[in-house]
C-alpha cells in the first residue's frame, strides 16, 4: 500500500511540462494528476489509520528509470552502427540514413510504452504514478 501511495504522489511536472499549450488535453492533464494525488491523499490516510507511514520514496523508481536510460544507449549505439555500416544499401529501397535512425527511434518508443501498457494492466484498479 505504501507503494502505491507513493506513486500516486508525484507532482507530474513531466507530464504536464509534456501537455502544456495543448488547450483541453493540457487541462485534462492538470485534473488527471490532481486526481492522482488525491488518491495519494486517501491512501495516506488509509494508512494512518492502519497505524503505518507513507514512505518518501521506493527504490524501484530510479531502477525503472536508469534500465530504460540504459536501453536509449544501447539503442542509440546500435542504430548508428548499423545505419553508417549498411547507409548506402538502404538508399536502394529508398530509406536514408537519418529516415532509419527515426523510425528506430519510433519503434522503440513505442515498444516501451507497450511495456508499460503491459505492466499497468497487470495492475487492478490501479494507475502507475502520475
Amino acid at each position: 500500500m505504501q507503494k502505491f501511495q507513493v506513486g500516486e504522489a508525484g507532482d507530474g511536472a513531466n507530464l504536464i511540462a509534456k501537455a502544456d499549450g495543448e488547450g483541453d488535453y493540457s487541462r485534462a492533464v492538470r485534473l488527471f494528476v490532481a486526481e492522482e494525488q488525491n488518491h495519494a491523499r486517501l491512501l495516506a490516510l488509509l494508512l494512518s489509520s492502519a497505524g503505518a507511514t507513507t514512505i518518501a520514496g521506493h527504490w524501484s523508481a530510479p531502477v525503472r528509470a536508469a534500465v530504460t536510460g540504459t536501453w536509449w544507449v544501447l539503442l542509440c549505439g546500435a542504430v548508428v552502427a548499423v545505419a553508417w555500416d549498411h547507409g548506402p544499401a538502404s538508399r536502394h529501397p529508398g530509406v536514408t540514413r537519418r529516415g532509419f535512425v527515426v523510425d528506430v527511434a519510433v519503434l522503440f518508443r513505442t515498444a516501451l510504452s507497450g511495456l508499460q501498457d503491459r505492466r499497468n494492466s497487470l495492475l487492478p484498479n490501479h494507475t502507475i504514478g502520475s
